[in-house]
């Protein structure tokens, strides 16, 4: 009978696993990539802040449009221009509209209520008045379009004035 014998192999330091500088070398190579990431996650430039405040208001008027129909009453969108700001009807505070941003609502002379203050109104059926919330700075023209028939709400670019 012939027994088996294992040889022991001899493993060189360098097979143990990564040493230090190849882990300070990984590390270096994650935070070059974090550190180039990084701004893009930083307040957006004043170049985007309407189209951002053009899709909030867009999808809070959605909401208000289905709590208007799931609730069976009316709800409405008001714009104050003198104080700058807009509301939801049943929200308890007003949005301020940030400064450089202008805001028009146009819509039906019967929601217009005082020289400043205009009403855009989501009925029980799913309609509205309709009308038009146009957001401008500088270059930048965007329109939110809440049809009168169906309620439904697009953002879209418009032409300078």
């Amino acid at each position: 009978m012939t027994s088996k014998r294992t040889h022991a192999q001899t493993i060189a330091p360098s097979d143990y696993g990564i040493s230090l500088i190849e882990m300070l070398v990984v590390l270096a190579i994650i935070s070059i990539v974090l550190a180039s990431t990084v701004p893009t996650f930083r307040q957006p430039n004043d170049g985007s802040r309407p189209r951002l405040l053009a899709a909030e208001i867009a999808a809070q008027m959605r909401a208000v449009r289905a709590m208007a129909v799931a609730r069976n009453n009316e709800r409405a969108f008001v714009l104050n221009a003198g104080e700058r700001t807009y509301v939801f009807e049943g929200q308890p505070n007003a949005s301020k509209i940030p400064l450089g941003i202008n805001m028009t609502l146009i819509t039906s002379r019967q929601h217009v209520r005082t020289i400043d203050e205009a009403r855009l109104v989501f009925f029980p059926d799913g309609t509205s008045t309709g009308g038009r919330l146009l957001i401008s700075q500088r270059q930048q023209n965007l329109v939110v379009t809440v049809d009168w028939l169906t309620g439904s709400v697009t953002i879209g670019d418009t032409p300078p004035r």
